[in-house]
């Protein structure tokens, strides 16, 4: 008989059966005297040795069902699993709040970028035509989308000899969600604005829209 504490009590009692059978009964018994866990042990041999060992280990499991969950010997050791299944790792039972956390992996930084551009177009209006815009681009791993938009100047030029001039000018509106593959940014162009145009006798707007697929080469960022 061994107790524990003052609420449990281990009781141990070998009995001789049919010989050579020796059998060990355990019970493990609350201050009230009711079972809480049993075990019944059999030597069919008779060896007192063996059972004494079997007994032992029994015994302690009754009393700490921890023992068959070792600690390992070092948590800090490179490549050891923190899985319960795994071997050599302690149970659901104990705390891993001193355990560090694995990082994750970072993740893809948002980028940003902008800036102003300045062209001429051929074609836009009655004459060449010279313009300036705006542009704002985000990115975050291989996906982006730039915006952006661009007004030309006035342009100018006489239709008839009578000197009746037609001047016309252009705004416009530009979307170009994309992903980025070796060097190249590839995705859909939308673009939509508005012609404006009026001579000496009357005025009219425009209003357009249009969308195609886009290739554009871009210089990757240098790492740091």
């Amino acid at each position: 008989m061994v107790s524990t504490d003052s609420e449990t009590t281990l009781h141990v009692a070998y009995a001789r059966a049919a010989p050579p059978q020796i059998t060990v009964a355990l019970r493990l018994a609350s201050a009230s005297g009711a079972t809480s866990a049993e075990k019944q042990l059999v030597s069919e041999t008779g060896s007192c040795a063996e059972l004494a060992a079997t007994t032992a280990f029994t015994a302690a499991i009754l009393l700490d069902p921890r023992l068959m969950f070792p600690r390992p010997k070092d948590r800090t050791t490179p490549g050891q699993s923190l899985d319960s299944n795994a071997p050599s790792t302690w149970p659901w039972y104990e705390s891993r709040e001193d355990v560090p956390p694995v990082p994750a992996a970072p993740s893809a930084p948002w980028r940003w970028r902008g800036g102003a551009t300045a062209g001429a177009c051929l074609g836009c209006g009655p004459s060449p035509s010279t313009g300036a815009g705006l542009f704002l681009g985000v990115s975050k791993g291989r996906l982006g989308l730039d915006v952006g938009g661009r007004a030309d100047m006035p342009a100018t030029t006489t239709t008839t000899p009578s000197g009746r001039s037609i001047r016309s000018s252009l705004a416009a509106f530009e979307a170009f969600p994309h992903a980025r593959f070796a060097g190249l940014r590839v995705g859909l162009l939308g673009s939509a604005g508005a012609l404006s145009s009026d001579s000496s006798e009357n005025g009219r707007t425009s209003f357009w829209a249009a969308a195609g697929g886009a290739a554009l080469r871009f210089a990757p960022p240098s790492p740091r």
